[in-house]
This record gives C-alpha cells, sequence and structure tokens, in this order.
C-alpha cells in the first residue's frame, strides 16, 4: 500500500523533493567556482556530472526497488496473489494451482514409492502369474510349455507425473484423478521359459524383461479410509492402451529379439498383454490398507498361482471285469475340489 502511495505521488511534490535536493548541490558549486575563479562554461559542465551521477545512482535504485518487488511477488506472496482478486490472470492462476497439486503428488508418491516398493513387487509377480501367463503361452508358437515368474523389482524411481486434473465424482470417500504419466524405470522381471524338445524333456530359458518405458493417462481411484495411510485400495488403469517399450534377453545373454521366431513372438505377446491389461475396463488393484496393517484379519489377495500338473498313474488295481481302470484324480485344496476326466 505505501509503494502504490508513492508512484503515485503528483508530479508538483516530486518536483518540490528534487529542488530540495538540487539547491543545496547548486550552492556548493556557486561557491565553489567562485573560489575557484571559474567561468560559467565550467561550472555548468561541473553540474552536468554531478546531475548525471546522481540521475544514474537514482535509476539504479529504482531498478533494484523493482526488482526485488517483482522478486516477492513470483516467490514469496504466491498465496497472497492468489487470494488477491484481480492479482493474476486465471491462466497463471491455473497454472500454478497445477504445479502446486502436481508437487504435492511428486511427493507423496516418492513417499509412498519407498514405503510399499516391497509390497508392489510381491503383488505385481502374482499379478503377472494370474493375469498374463497363461494369456501369453496361448498366444506363443506351441513348443512354448509354460512362463514361471521367477522374480519382480520394481527400482527406485516411481512414474512421473506430467499433469493432474480432478474428476469429480458423487461419492464422498473416494478420490478420483486423471494423471498424464511417464514412466522411465529400472524395473527388472526375471521369468523361466520352458519349452518342449523332440526328445521329450522340457528345457527351461531363463529370460529378462528390463527397462521399462510407458507413457499415457492414468485414472486413479482411491478409497478414503479413517486410518492410515487414508487410502483403503487404490485403483488404477489407463484411459487409452499406453505407449510401452521395453527390452527382453536372455540372462547373461544377448538380446532375445535377435532370435528370429521366438524373440519376436514373446516380445509382441508380452507388449499386447500388458497393454491390454492395464487398460479399462481392466484395473490394477493395491490394498494399501492390508499393506499397511498386515496384522488384520482382512481377506487377503492371492500371494501366488499353485499349479498341478498331472503326469501318469502307475500301478493301479484292476476295477473292471475287463482287467482295467477308469482311473480319475481328485484334488482338493481348502473348500475346492477339482476332478480330472476318466
Amino acid at each position: 500500500r505505501c509503494r502504490r502511495t508513492a508512484l503515485a505521488e503528483p508530479r508538483g511534490a516530486m518536483l518540490l523533493l528534487e529542488a530540495s535536493i538540487w539547491l543545496p548541490i547548486a550552492f556548493m558549486a556557486g561557491s565553489v567556482a567562485g573560489s575557484a575563479s571559474l567561468d560559467a562554461l565550467h561550472v555548468a559542465l561541473i553540474a552536468a556530472a554531478l546531475f548525471v551521477l546522481l540521475a544514474a545512482g537514482e535509476v539504479r535504485q529504482r531498478r533494484r526497488q523493482a526488482a526485488f518487488e517483482s522478486g516477492r511477488v513470483l516467490g514469496l506472496d504466491v498465496a497472497e496473489q492468489l487470494l488477491r482478486p484481480g492479482g493474476i490472470s486465471a491462466r497463471t492462476r491455473a497454472l500454478l494451482q497445477d504445479i502446486d497439486a502436481r508437487t504435492w503428488l511428486d511427493t507423496t508418491l516418492k513417499k509412498a514409492w519407498r514405503r510399499y516398493q516391497r509390497n508392489m513387487s510381491a503383488w505385481l509377480q502374482s499379478w503377472l502369474e494370474i493375469n498374463v501367463s497363461d494369456s501369453i503361452v496361448a498366444t506363443l508358437p506351441g513348443f512354448v510349455k509354460s512362463v514361471a515368474w521367477s522374480r519382480v523389482e520394481l527400482g527406485d524411481a516411481p512414474p512421473t507425473i506430467l499433469r493432474c486434473v480432478p474428476v469429480r465424482v458423487h461419492n464422498p470417500n473416494a478420490l478420483v484423478l486423471e494423471l498424464k504419466v511417464e514412466y522411465h524405470s529400472s524395473l527388472q522381471i526375471a521369468a523361466d521359459l520352458a519349452l518342449r524338445t523332440g526328445l521329450g524333456i522340457p528345457v527351461t530359458v531363463p529370460i529378462l524383461l528390463k527397462e521399462l518405458q510407458l507413457s499415457g493417462t492414468l485414472r486413479v481411484e482411491v478409497d478414503l479410509v479413517e486410518r492410515r495411510p487414508w487410502a483403503g485400495t487404490v485403483s488404477l488403469s489407463f484411459t487409452t492402451q499406453p505407449a510401452l517399450d521395453f527390452a527382453l534377453s536372455l540372462v547373461g545373454a544377448v538380446d532375445l529379439a535377435q532370435a528370429p521366431l521366438l524373440g519376436n513372438a514373446l516380445r509382441s505377446a508380452l507388449h499386447d498383454c500388458l497393454a491390454q491389461q492395464m487398460t479399462w475396463p481392466q484395473r490394477l488393484e493395491l490394498p494399501l490398507e492390508r499393506w499397511a496393517h498386515p496384522l488384520d484379519a482382512a481377506p487377503r489377495m492371492a500371494d501366488g498361482v499353485l499349479r498341478v500338473r498331472l503326469l501318469c498313474a502307475q500301478r493301479l488295481p484292476a476295477a473292471d471285469m475287463t482287467g482295467y481302470s477308469n482311473a480319475f484324480v481328485v484334488l482338493s485344496v481348502g473348500d475346492s475340489v477339482a476332478q480330472t476326466a476318466v
């Protein structure tokens, strides 16, 4: 307020202030000129030099003050400017609000990533077993028998949030955001690829998926709860298929893409399956509340997949009059029962 008043002072007051400064200077200059017996030209030159020096100093002072005011407005008083009507433009206000939201989300994501990194790695390995393994084998050549995921490491770097748009929903206990994200990760996923051979002996080929990169618009739905970490389940899904790329190689060997048949087929199958499983209406659901309170008696998701393969039966008793047996196998785990064909 004081600064605005000073800038709005009338010109007459400024002239009086300048006269009060220049009158003593002129008097001193006249005294010096009289004692040194200088003519009027020399006196005028001395006065002009003094005027230039003082004017330059005043200009520097005003520039310093303007720079200080600009830095104060843009640096320290952003909140004050946002609250002041007409302080900044609507576009600048929206930009500052978006930067503030992305900064908060980036900070929260980094802390959550460090806190739940091990849980997310184990969850991702289980998710791959349940949702990806069979789909990949079904699209690969017939000599591929199975895929087993042995190790998943997410790495230390979380995705980068480029844009944040809140979505209005009627549920007061839900938070929905659409985030434009990029992920240049140090993710490493190790798997064992079982191949059929003509000799009937399966061959296991270890593969490594690494250097995963993806980008797209991610829809995030958070169920809010009344205890830490204040989020029960976080559902993730891309609104459209994300741009996805990765490197695929044999463990300790060259790039698997150099194998013409298997490399290209495996890479294409992994790319299509991962992109489809991460895109709406499919969802990735992270149980943050269960991870934060592992001792609670809440129902748990599967930690893995148990695969039982029936090979053969020997020394079966003759149950029929013909001397043969119509054998079958019954497998029960808890309340679940499965039976093979005869």
